[in-house]
């Protein structure tokens, strides 16, 4: 039977043009047109430099690969809100139609004169001495009648489809701008705090410096009043000898030298030893904090042409465009005297000697503020606005340990999504729960979980979902589920594998998870309805407590698996054939000692979580040596978990600091 009209729709709107399935991840490329994540993967072949499919306009990939293509945000929610407006007009299955009115009577003819379908007891009851005919004569007339209308909305659908795609490139053009202006934002303020932090530096060096002169004038002082001591102490010491041995030539000896080191020379050495003392005082620069501005947001409109007389927009082409904007005036009062003739007068040394006693009523201007003006001046190389105060400077790292927010008792689990939410599984209390930070360190919520003891965690990006593993005691069985980032529990299923006590999980690219038991070695892929689809075993020999971790290779589906106690790690296809292994036990470069974590980045480099060298390794995909990207000079202490974040940087939850440390994976 062919197709009725709206499923036609869905199959020209709703589905891929590679694989002619439904989109599955849809990507937008530049064209405005979409694919699916995977069919683009496949079709470019890791190349950079590739043409589209559907008008084969040339497309060169972001660094990121295919996965930095934008998300085609429409297609995910429209078929919900298509089957909506069937439903509420009506349109259902392409079954047999029953008349409403005569039950049980299928609706077999139509009467011209009415209009309307009929059954055969309408013609006998309603319709009698009208104008009847069989509904299949007049399909095909009606049929003719709407081809033009359908065409017509057909064109006018491929247009409402191009407007949601430029909708979609906008909102991904917001995104790109916004991250300009957030890094344009923070360069500007940390050069003014740099060079705020360089003048305290000078400040302090000053101090330090007069204050280390006068230390060394009274350490030589105090040598001279020791060595007069010490030479006193010996003649006491000469006149208690010679008077017990009663040496009348050595008493007569002494006498002289006592008269020559009398009350007088006291005197004199008192007079001569000036004690020196750090006459200093910091005299602050006034600064009115509280109208203090780095920047303003202005906002207008990106061509006046296309705004009313009225100050609106014409229709939705007219976009509101972020204008940087520098200050004009820098708030700080400077005052007009800012020429200094001498040395910093921030910090000045009275002279001992000095008459007056006191800092005169210096006007001179400091030459932080100076430098701080000239900054605040200077126009910011960005289209959007700087914010009205300072940002945060990133904590890194951050956490502690401890039981409230923002604490940890033992940080096993961690996953970055592309948003920049930090969600770290913390199973040192009694009841595991999920913290939730941004990538600046600052704690956003806690997820707490009441019906399920949870084992591992995974973030799975297309849907925005939270992927929990782990044990009912309800239902006495294991559980996967599904909750929002925000913590609103969508789906959780059934799973038929043996009961795990502790494991780890991650997002294989087909949509399918791969989960890896610690104590055995064995890895189950579960697919998006809970059902096991394959098992292996990662470890030959476990004999005993394996700890495994788990990734997948976002280029080609590999899994890759640490092994602790072995000192290696192991990789396999997507159906669990062994590719290859590398790791041996050390602590040179290259070796490991009981890996934990490990991920891969979108080259399929291989990172490595050497908990007991208390480092992060990177591998190339063969398990080659590239880099250590940190280690203990970073203060890693136990390393337990790692991720990556969409601006390559490996985030690793450490359960020896309890914290969370960020580096970047090319520089070190």
């Amino acid at each position: 039977m062919a197709s009725g009209p709206s499923e036609t729709i869905l199959e020209d709107f709703l589905s891929c043009g590679i694989c002619l399935e439904p989109y599955k991840k849809p990507k937008i490329l530049p064209c405005a047109h979409t694919f699916c994540e995977r069919c683009l993967k496949a079709h470019t072949k890791l190349k950079r430099k590739f043409s589209c499919p559907h008008c084969r306009r040339q497309v060169i990939l972001p660094p990121e690969g295919v996965k930095g293509l934008g998300d085609n945000f429409w297609i995910g929610s429209f078929r919900d809100i298509l089957e909506a407006q069937r439903q509420s007009l009506g349109i259902v299955g392409t079954g047999r139609r029953l008349c409403q009115e005569h039950e049980g009577e299928q609706l077999k003819y139509f009467c011209k004169s009415c209009d309307v379908t009929i059954c055969s007891d309408c013609i006998i009851f309603n319709h009698n001495q009208h104008d009847v005919t069989k509904i299949g004569q007049v399909i095909q007339k009606k049929r003719e009648e709407m081809k033009t209308q359908i065409e017509e909305e057909r064109r006018n659908l491929r247009k409402f489809v191009s407007k949601l795609d430029t909708l979609d490139m906008a909102e991904k053009e917001i995104h790109e701008k916004k991250h300009d202006v957030d890094v344009q934002i923070r360069l500007c303020a940390q050069r003014i705090l740099d060079e705020i932090e360089k003048e305290r530096d000078a400040l302090l060096g000053e101090v330090s410096s007069a204050a280390q002169r006068r230390i060394e004038v009274i350490s030589d002082r105090r040598k001279v009043v020791q060595q007069e001591l010490a030479e006193r102490m010996a003649i006491i010491e000469r006149v208690n000898k010679a008077s017990a041995a009663e040496d009348l030539v050595e008493m007569m000896a002494i006498k002289d030298t006592l008269k020559q080191t009398g009350g007088a020379a006291i005197d004199d050495f008192e007079n001569d030893l000036t004690i020196p003392t750090l006459n200093v005082v910091f005299r602050a620069q006034q600064i009115p904090l509280a109208n203090f501005k780095l920047g303003f947001i202005e906002e207008k409109a990106a061509d006046a042409d296309t705004v009313k007389k009225n100050g609106g927009p014409h229709d939705t082409d007219s976009f509101l465009t972020l204008e940087a904007v520098a200050v004009p005036n820098s708030p700080i009062a400077l005052q007009q005297d800012s020429k200094a003739s001498s040395t910093d007068p921030t910090v000045q040394e009275e002279a001992a000697t000095s008459s007056s006693g006191a800092v005169g009523g210096d006007t001179e201007s400091d030459d932080l503020f100076h430098e701080v003006e000239s900054l605040l001046l200077e126009p910011v190389p960005t289209s959007m606005s700087v914010p009205t105060r300072l940002p945060a400077r990133p904590k890194n790292p951050f956490g502690q340990r401890g039981t409230g927010d923002g604490e940890f008792c033992s940080p096993e689990r961690i996953a970055v999504s592309e948003d920049g939410d930090v969600f770290v599984l913390d199973c040192g209390l009694k009841k595991a729960s999920i913290q939730v930070f941004d990538l600046m360190g600052v704690f956003q919520q806690r997820i707490l979980f009441e019906d399920v003891n949870v084992r591992a965690m995974s973030f799975r990006e297309y849907e925005k979902h939270i992927i929990v593993l782990g044990s009912s005691p309800k239902e006495s069985c294991m559980v996967l589920q599904e909750y929002s980032k925000y913590g609103y529990l969508h789906r959780s299923m059934r799973l038929g594998i043996p009961f795990l006590r502790k494991a780890d999980i991650t997002e294989c690219p087909d949509g399918n998870v791969a989960i890896v038991d610690e104590n055995s070695g064995n890895v189950y892929i579960i697919d998006q309805q809970g059902k096991r689809v394959a098992t292996f075993s990662a470890d030959d020999n476990p004999g005993r407590s394996t700890s495994c971790s788990i990734a997948t290779d976002p280029t080609n589906g590999n899994i890759v698996v640490s092994l602790a106690t072995k000192e290696s790690i192991k990789v396999f296809d997507s159906c669990g054939r062994f590719d290859f292994e590398f790791g041996s036990f050390g602590n040179g470069e290259g070796q490991l000692y009981h890996p934990t974590g490990v991920c891969t980045d979108n080259l399929g480099n291989i990172i490595v979580a050497d908990s007991g060298n208390h480092r992060i390794q990177m591998f190339d995909s063969s398990g080659r040596f590239l880099r250590v990207i940190a280690s203990d000079r970073e203060k890693l202490q136990w390393p337990r978990a790692i991720d990556l974040t969409s601006d390559d940087r490996v985030v690793a939850a450490d359960t020896g600091a309890c914290c969370v440390f960020l580096f970047p994976i090319y520089f070190r």
